[in-house]
């Protein structure tokens, strides 16, 4: 069976599994509870095997509780429940992000963040109970401004004056979506500003990862996205690859264009890894193809 972790927002069921792996690898679970709303989850199948949150107060937020299972670290899965945290402060029209860490002080500034004094940030994350009763005072104080962050908020939404920006659906944002966004990225460069999701995200296809590889491409640390990520957010295009997208895709009420054009599922492939690798490469192809097509018309827009 082929191995796919699945990021996303955690269920309101899902916070005694994340309070046992917080006690499991040694992280504090005091004040979780209140700021669930806002946390992240990643599963294999039904178990869960990382977590991360966020406080958010105002425009400022809190980063906490980055966990992952003892058998599933050094594989990268940190550093993605991290980056799918700050997309989701920025989501959340967070501008600053803060973090306190008594080991991970040399892996938090490849993430972008830098330190800080205790007195210097904002004074509701200083009240906040990891500040004021958890961590102790030798922990380094960490923070990271979004304003450059490569997901859409506040300051980076389409205005007309930046890139354009593009989401791109199918059903389980593990395949046609994932390729599409990153043969986009490829093609457009700087003058496009790229997306993608799912109405029913299922977590990423290694087989996706094997064939743009193949062209140079490296998705394999992208995650599955649902579309809720983004309904509230306004794009250019919004771009459905598949027809039961195109059916269940929610309004955007600052989509500029709506496009579809349905691709084969590469997922329903059968026979042995070659003969569905085959069809991957079909598929990847055709969408570059349209994509071509696509910049072709809107890079001059």
């Amino acid at each position: 069976m082929e191995h796919t972790l699945l990021i996303e927002r955690a269920r309101p069921g899902d916070l005694p599994s994340v309070l046992a792996l917080l006690a499991r690898v040694g992280l504090p679970p005091d004040g979780l509870a209140a700021c669930f709303t806002h946390a992240l989850v990643a599963r294999d199948g039904e178990q869960v095997v990382g977590s991360a949150a966020l406080e958010v107060y105002g425009d400022n937020a809190l980063l906490r509780s980055v966990a992952v299972a003892p058998k599933y670290q050094g594989q990268g899965l940190g550093r993605q429940l991290a980056t799918a945290a700050l997309e989701l402060a920025a989501d959340s029209h967070v501008v600053r992000v803060y973090l306190l860490t008594d080991t991970a002080g040399d892996y938090f500034p490849r993430l972008g963040f830098r330190p800080v004094a205790r007195e210097a940030i904002a004074p509701a994350v200083q009240a906040s109970v990891e500040f004021t009763s958890v961590c102790p005072q030798s922990a380094r104080v960490m923070e990271k401004e979004l304003g450059d962050w490569g997901v859409s908020n506040g300051a980076n939404m389409a205005r007309g004056d930046g890139p354009m920006r593009v989401l791109i659906l199918c059903t389980g944002n593990s395949a046609r979506s994932q390729m599409a966004e990153a043969l986009l990225r490829a093609r457009g460069g700087d003058s496009y500003a790229v997306y993608s999701a799912g109405t029913e995200p299922k977590g990423l296809n290694p087989l996706a990862v094997a064939v743009m590889a193949e062209r140079g491409i490296d998705i394999s640390t992208a995650r599955s996205k649902g579309v809720d990520e983004f309904v509230r957010q306004p794009f250019d295009y919004v771009i459905t690859v598949c027809d039961n997208a195109n059916e269940t895709c929610p309004v955007f009420p600052g989509a500029g264009e709506r496009l579809h054009h349905s691709f084969e599922d590469p997922a329903a492939a059968v026979g042995t890894t070659e003969a569905r690798l085959a069809v991957f490469r079909r598929v990847r192809d055709a969408i570059d193809a349209w994509l071509g097509e696509f910049v072709a018309q809107t890079s001059h827009a």
